[in-house]
């Protein structure tokens, strides 16, 4: 259990070296490429990701090459045609954000700025130590849809009382259409969700998958990429599991075929960031694992074709785009600050292709 400190990244791209649809104003939603630390264009060329300067960097996905530079946000959200969408927060209002639009033609330049997308008074947007919070955005009939998660919990040094920790925590979700025309903000309905994704059919509702991990926790929900929807199952015999995949089609719900992916000890999957593959790896130190078994193994969700066999090593996220997979690694800390990288791995022949220093960890001891 102690890896799952290292998985804590949490949706479109295909295998190898294929583009993600090309967003369509008409028949949205259009959801992002999301790569660690960032996001890719739909045609999986450049990624848009949170530097170690304090802004984004537009990167050469096949070499790694940074090809500009913006301090306007630390946040990329959506790549789209010739935009990027980020967000970020609004100077001396420590409660709002804006959602801003940028030119990927022109570095970055900024051509659109959202109104204010009010927070809750308590809610910390430079995530402090007792505070977290994310955000998302998905494109929808000329708008984009940000939704956004706040939450607080004690973060003294003392042993709380459960009164202490009760008033202490605090959670709020809420999400806004932006209008990609004028900037003009709609706050949506809280109780509804603003990126459902997919709907299940009836016939598909009590399918479970063998548990995964999304990033940022388990679920046994089916995995929906395009027209299809999968489930992990594992069958265990000993200390031993075999783990394939169930296939569905998504609009019948009929099952269409069932793929056998792996069998090894202490199997550990995970959902890519990109949304389309399952990593899978043997949670056990390396000298009890075979020669070569210390790896990742990753698999096509529509398909169940294994697409590579990379080294394992402790990441705090992977995605795949084209013929690469994209890890973040973390260094050892340099005081407070815990520097880390994008790695991009050939699928093909599992070497490191460049490294591209990205945001780094601000390790904050909580107060005494």
């Amino acid at each position: 259990m102690t890896r799952s400190l290292f998985w804590l990244g949490v949706l479109l791209m295909t295998s190898t070296a294929a583009a993600a649809p090309a967003p369509d104003k008409e028949n949205t939603p259009f959801r992002p490429v999301l790569l660690p630390l960032g996001v890719a264009d739909p045609a999986g060329r450049i990624g848009f990701v949170a530097n170690d300067k304090d802004g984004i960097d537009a990167i050469d996905l096949a070499t790694g090459d940074t090809l500009w530079q913006t301090k306007e946000s630390t946040k990329p959200l959506l790549a789209f045609e010739k935009r990027l969408v980020v967000w970020a927060a609004v100077k001396d209002k420590p409660h709002d954000v804006r959602v801003l639009v940028l030119d990927t033609t022109d570095k970055g330049k900024k051509v659109l700025e959202s109104e204010p997308i009010a927070l809750p008074d308590w809610a910390v947007v430079s995530a402090p130590y007792g505070h977290t919070f994310t955000a998302r955005a998905h494109l929808e009939k000329g708008a984009v849809v940000f939704g956004w998660e706040a939450h607080a919990f004690y973060a003294g040094g003392a042993a709380p009382t459960p009164a202490v920790l009760k008033a202490a925590k605090k959670d709020a979700a809420g999400s806004a259409r932006v209008s990609l025309d004028t900037g003009k903000v709609e706050v949506l309905d809280p109780k509804k969700p603003d990126d459902a994704g997919p709907a299940l059919p009836e016939s598909l509702a009590k399918v479970k998958s063998r548990q995964y991990w999304t990033g940022s926790d388990w679920k046994t929900t089916p995995l929906v990429v395009g027209d299809k929807a999968s489930a992990l199952q594992g069958e265990t015999n000993k200390d031993q599991e075999k783990l394939s995949l169930k296939i569905f089609d998504l609009a019948s719900g009929k099952e269409k075929e069932t793929v056998p992916l792996l069998q090894g000890k202490s199997l550990w999957p995970q959902r890519s960031l990109d949304g389309r593959h399952v990593v899978v790896n043997q949670a056990l130190p390396k000298e009890q694992l075979p020669e070569g078994d210390y790896a990742f193994w990753i698999y096509e969700l529509d398909t169940g074709k294994q697409v590579a066999k990379l080294p394992y090593q402790q990441t705090a996220g992977v995605s795949v785009v084209g013929g690469h997979a994209f890890f973040l690694l973390a260094s050892p800390r340099k005081g407070p600050i815990q520097p880390r990288v994008l790695q991009a791995v050939d699928l093909k022949t599992g070497k490191v292709v460049w490294e591209h220093a990205v945001e780094p960890i601000h390790n904050v001891p909580p107060p005494p």
